[in-house]
């Protein structure tokens, strides 16, 4: 037997549905999550450049602001030795003391002559300072300091390179960090007398430049224009240029791509294979300066600094795997809600096609046997007329109208009489082909569209019902026996059309029950 309609849409269209929703839905989710990655992965990186150009900010601002106070503080020392003059040299030396005691990081406070021997000298001594006695002051005419200091004149100020304190050409442990700042100094006549110099403890310089700088991240890097790190992340890099072992150890060295970059441009910031790169041009006393009306002009050796953050790409990374762990599980958590979502959608469209094919065979099934019902019957009648008029073949229609089942109705009751009609319905169905169609149009009453071959053939399939007919039916305990009175009409013997076909056969039938009942009638 042919499987139900439902059944064949399930066997064949169910997960049809499910793919309809699932995979679209998963589609637009991997879209949706694919885009707040690279989304949340760009405003990573945007917040992360902001951040580092802040943080490169605050070390330039730190270190412009830490320099720009030791201006005046030089340009005030100087305009005390020339108030005090050579006569005052003991006062002088005193004040310069209670100076280096108030303001701790001016390692060294000197003066010297025009032959480059000290005439003062204040040491901090560790926070304690201590004017040095005549017997120990010394020759510094051969320093390169003096020689570029004395040649300045008034109102210029000179600044050596930023590097380490040497005792006797000697590297001074622990280190220090200095910047020697020179002026010239005048009597009050305008005599120029000799020199200033001044030793920054350049230490204090960079702790506050590693203090505006601080994050998870490390601090802001400090390099001079030869690519040396003055102040890295890591220690052993800093003060290179000071060691002859160390003279590798540059910024050139490490990263040569980005220095080319960083040392040929003012500022800026990119990102290579190495990572994240913020850097900023600082160049130490630029500006000119005045102080109670003089005008003052720095001069300097040909150096810059560059202030340099560097996110390495191992930590950006890390932040990206970590954000693909977590749109992985939330993919996995989408995944499953599409499954879910798509089983739903498709099951509501499989119930609705179900309770549509179900309204469809209430319509056109009966509800009873299963068979075509008089409506279906009547729209088959009408196809396979039009296919039997374009092919020439005959039709033949047949009513059926069981005798006896009144009775076996009325001795057993209206659940064996369905019973009945059921197995009447089977039998009818074995005997003719699949192209054949077999009906019920009410009570017990049924019709056949057979596609005819000849009139003996017609004649052959009756008497096979009317052989099924008679045949005893058990339903149970009970046995149960009716006939048949069948009525026949043929395309295009008996009519042309469906009505006067139905008619045809249907009068034959009473014919039949006139006659004596249990047998057929060709109209």
């Amino acid at each position: 037997m042919r499987a139900s309609p439902t059944t064949e849409y399930f066997r064949g269209g169910g997960f049809k549905y499910f793919g309809l929703f699932f995979f679209p839905l998963l589609l637009i989710g991997g879209i949706i999550l694919f885009s707040a990655y690279n989304w949340e992965s760009a405003r990573f990186m945007e917040a992360i450049g902001k951040k580092e150009l802040n943080k490169v900010m605050n070390g330039v601002g730190s270190l412009y602001r830490n320099l720009s106070a030791r201006k005046t503080d030089v340009l005030f020392l100087s305009d005390l030795a020339t108030h005090h003059g050579k006569s005052e040299s003991e006062q002088l030396a005193q004040e310069y003391k209670d100076f280096s005691r108030r303001k701790a990081f001016y390692d060294q406070i000197h003066i010297l002559d025009m032959q480059g021997f000290e005439h003062t000298r204040v040491n901090n001594n560790g926070g304690n300072p201590v004017i040095v006695a005549p017997d120990r002051l010394q020759d510094q005419a051969d320093t390169y300091y003096f020689l570029h200091t004395l040649a300045l004149n008034k109102g210029e100020l000179y600044i050596a390179p930023f590097d380490l304190n040497k005792e006797n050409n000697v590297i001074e442990t622990p280190i220090k960090p200095t910047i020697r700042m020179g002026t010239p100094i005048y009597d009050q006549d305008g005599t120029k007398r000799g020199i200033l110099v001044v030793n920054y403890l350049g230490n204090k310089l960079l702790e506050y430049f590693k203090m505006a700088t601080i994050d998870e991240y490390g601090t802001a890097e400090l390099v001079n224009n030869d690519g040396y790190w003055m102040a890295s992340n890591d220690a052993d890099l800093d003060w290179g240029f000071m060691y002859p072992d160390r003279l590798h150890l540059t910024y050139a060295k490490m990263y040569p791509d980005e220095w080319g970059r960083i040392s040929t441009l003012t500022k800026g910031q990119f990102v290579t294979e190495s990572g994240l790169f913020t850097y900023d041009t600082i160049i130490p006393f630029l500006e000119p300066y005045e102080m109670d009306g003089v005008h003052v002009q720095f001069v300097t050796t040909d150096y810059s600094w560059k202030v340099i953050s560097h996110i390495p790409q191992s930590v950006i990374q890390s932040y990206k795997v970590k954000e693909i762990e977590k749109y992985i599980w939330m993919f996995a958590v989408v995944f499953v809600l599409i499954l879910v979502i798509s089983w739903l959608a498709s099951m509501n469209v499989i119930r609705k096609k179900e309770r549509k094919l179900e309204l469809m065979q209430m319509a056109q099934y009966d509800y009873l046997t299963g068979l075509p019902n008089r409506m279906l019957f009547q729209t088959r009648l009408h196809e396979m007329l039009d296919v039997a008029k374009k092919t020439k073949q005959t039709l033949g229609v047949m009513f059926l109208d069981l005798d006896g089942f009144k009775q076996v109705n009325d001795m057993y009751g209206h659940d064996i009489g369905d019973m009945l009609l059921q197995r009447v319905g089977k039998r009818l169905q074995r005997c003719v082909t699949d192209s054949d169609i077999v009906a019920r149009i009410g009570g017990d009453e049924f019709t056949v569209i057979i596609q005819v071959t000849s009139e003996h053939h017609i004649q052959h399939v009756a008497r096979n019902f009317l052989d099924e007919m008679i045949r005893p039916i058990q339903i149970g305990e009970h046995t149960c026996q009716v006939g048949a009175s069948i009525g026949i009409s043929l395309y295009p013997d008996s009519a042309d059309t469906v009505d006067q076909l139905m008619i045809q056969a249907d009068s034959a039938m009473y014919q039949v029950k006139k006659s004596g009942k249990n047998g057929y009638h060709m109209a």
